[in-house]
């Protein structure tokens, strides 16, 4: 006859508390193997054209956004700065003039 073995008080709770610190370094475990997946894939030569070609064209359609909105408002966001960057060093204050 087989006796089963019941968990005390004690060997119920620390599983309880260990529970959290199990899932975190299981966590890590996955995300150190998914991340050496990753470098793997991406070392690829025809992956890593694929991902600088890609990260060019974002860079050109940013820089095309950007000039294509200059216009009047040009110089409110940074006023706005300068005129937070005053206020907390304790120097002359500039007003913003609202927007219109």
């Amino acid at each position: 006859m087989t006796q089963t073995h019941k968990p005390s008080t004690f060997e119920r709770l620390k599983d309880i508390y260990l529970m959290p610190f199990r899932a975190i370094g299981a966590a890590f475990k996955l995300f150190a193997r998914n991340r050496k997946r990753v470098r793997e894939f991406t070392r690829q030569p025809r992956v890593a054209s694929i991902l600088t070609y890609g990260m060019l064209i974002t860079m050109v359609l940013w820089l095309a956004i950007a000039m294509l909105n200059r216009g009047e408002d040009d110089g409110r966001l940074t006023d706005a700065l300068q005129s937070l960057w005053s206020k907390s060093s304790g120097g002359e204050q500039r007003t913003v003039p609202p927007a219109e």
